[in-house]
């Protein structure tokens, strides 16, 4: 008895951190939805003071959107540091 060999198609996932991304984060999501346009790309936006826009620009592009507020959900985006 012969068996087809099962394919497997690879998956990939991206995961990018991000705060205050909005000047670079286009043209980084860009370019990996054109080099990788299988693959599931993941942003946490942590506390941006950017008026929402690298959220905007991550709605464009990403698959998962995620806006992390630190372990006890009190970090803030008047944050200067974390």
């Amino acid at each position: 008895m012969k068996l087809d060999p099962v394919i497997v198609k690879p998956f990939l996932s991206w995961t990018m951190i991000v705060r205050n991304a909005a000047k670079t984060l286009e043209a980084t999501l860009k370019s990996l939805r054109e080099r990788t346009p299988e693959a599931e790309i993941v942003v946490v936006d942590t506390c941006s003071s950017d008026d929402g826009e690298t959220m905007k620009i991550a709605e464009r592009y990403a698959d998962v959107l995620t806006e992390y507020r630190g372990p006890r959900n009190d970090w803030s985006p008047a944050m200067a540091a974390f």
